[in-house]
């Protein structure tokens, strides 16, 4: 992210504006994870929480897609050819997330 000041006439700053660089990979994954949510929607409109692929103990929560991690089962440095392949990305609740990752 880059911060950028706006300057007045006297060149005393004015405020700062956080400016968000969002390159196509980016854009291709917002993309991927949009429409990976609405397939995975129940009919309450929530997704469920899949720790349990991957070896976690079943929370079982489940929440809006705003508030679910899509989770790389193989990493991405690991197998970038995977980056968007449906049977190596799960849902995942935040915590769940980080207890993936540590």
């Amino acid at each position: 992210m880059l911060r950028r000041s706006m300057l007045s006439s006297s060149g005393t700053s004015l405020s700062r504006a956080t400016i968000k660089r969002v390159g196509p990979k980016q854009k291709a994954w917002r993309s991927y994870r949009e429409k990976r949510a609405n397939s995975d929607l129940d009919e309450d409109e929530l997704i469920k929480c899949q720790d349990h692929l991957i070896g976690l103990p079943a929370c079982g929560i489940a929440r809006p897609p705003s508030e679910m991690d899509l989770h790389h089962i193989k990493g991405r440095n690991e197998r970038p050819d995977l980056y968007f392949e449906d049977s190596n990305n799960i849902w995942l609740t935040r915590e769940c997330h980080d207890e993936a990752h540590n």
